[in-house]
C-alpha cells in the first residue's frame, strides 16, 4: 500500500517503439534516417516528394525538395522520394 492507504497496482511495462529498441546509452551513431531517425548503416540519397492529389478544385501537385537526404531502406519504400545519382549530388 502507498502512504494514505491508497493500493498500488503494477502497471505493466509500455511498449518499445522498433527504432529505440536498438538504444544504447552513450553509443553514438554516425548515420540516421533523415526521415524516421532510426540508426542504420544502410541509407540512400533521396530527394523527399510531396505529392498532393487532384481534387474537384485544384489538379494535382508534386513538389521535389531541395537539398538531398540520407533515409533507411524502409522509408525508401513507403514514402514519395526520388534517388539522387552520384552526379547530381556532387553538384
Amino acid at each position: 500500500m502507498a502512504p494514505g492507504g491508497t493500493p498500488t497496482v503494477a502497471r505493466p511495462a509500455a511498449p518499445v517503439h522498433p527504432a529505440s529498441a536498438s538504444y544504447a546509452p552513450g553509443r553514438m551513431t554516425e548515420r540516421v534516417c533523415e526521415n524516421c531517425g532510426f540508426d542504420d548503416e544502410d541509407l540512400v540519397l533521396v530527394r523527399r516528394v510531396y505529392v498532393v492529389p487532384e481534387s474537384w478544385d485544384q489538379p494535382p501537385k508534386r513538389e521535389v525538395v531541395d537539398p538531398p537526404e540520407l533515409w533507411c531502406v524502409p522509408c525508401v519504400t513507403q514514402y514519395p522520394c526520388e534517388p539522387v545519382d552520384a552526379e547530381s549530388a556532387e553538384e
